[in-house]
Formats: structure tokens, sequence, C-alpha cells
């Protein structure tokens, strides 16, 4: 429906602008943590490079997790369209099952009564009580 789309779409905008939110807050933490280390009082050299190795692997390991959020966020809004074409598709199927299946004398027209059989007209021969 079109308040569907409308909707999806306006999800869609505030996850973008979530995802640019995220990554500024994720450069701005870096930076404060970069001047953390930079202004330590016991600046050491050989545990500077340590800790930068921490905080990159602990920045990858959030951008990675973030990203996987907003992927589910993403996938989770488009799944929608896809579960309404399976419902229909699902119902399409159906029509067409019972129609087979009636045009084939198997099952009864699926929102009628069964049918009596209609009683055949001779044309052979003459008629009787003529």
């Amino acid at each position: 429906s079109q308040q569907r789309d409308v909707y999806v779409r306006e999800a869609q905008k505030r996850i973008e602008n979530i995802k640019q939110k995220l990554s500024r807050a994720e450069i701005a933490e870096a930076q404060a943590q970069l001047a953390e280390i930079a202004t330590a009082t016991s600046f050491d050299l050989a545990g500077s490079g340590a800790t930068l190795d921490r905080l990159e692997e602990n920045l990858d390991q959030r951008m990675t997790d973030a990203m996987g959020k907003a992927r589910v966020a993403s996938d989770a809004a488009s799944t929608g369209d896809w579960k309404l074409k399976a419902e229909e598709e699902a119902a399409l199927e159906k029509q067409a099952l019972a129609e087979f299946a009636t045009a084939m004398g198997l099952a009864a027209a699926p929102a009628a009564a069964p049918v009596q059989p209609l009683p055949m007209e001779r044309d052979l021969g003459p008629a009787q009580g003529a």
C-alpha cells in the first residue's frame, strides 16, 4: 500500500541518518581516546603502540557491529515487501490449484456447494410419449 511505501522510505532515511551520526560519534570517540593517550602522564612508547592497536581493534569491532545492526534493520524494513509478495504468490498458487482440481473433477469449486449432475437429454431416437 502507499502508506507502507511511505513508511519504508521514511525508515530508510532515518537508518541512513543514524548511520551517519554513528560514524561521527565513533570518530569523535576515537579522537578523544587518542587525545587521552597523547596527554597521559606516563607516556610509554611500547605501551602506546599496544594501546593504539587495542583502540583500533575495538573501533573495528564496533564498526562491524554497527554495520551488522544497520544491515539487519535495513533488511527488516524491506522484508515487508517480500512477505507481501510471498503471501500474494501463495494465494495465487492456491487459486490455480483449486481451479486445476475443479477442471479435472478432483474437487468442487471452492466457493460453491457440490454440483449435482444434470440429467442428460436424449438426442438419439424418437422422443417418448409423442
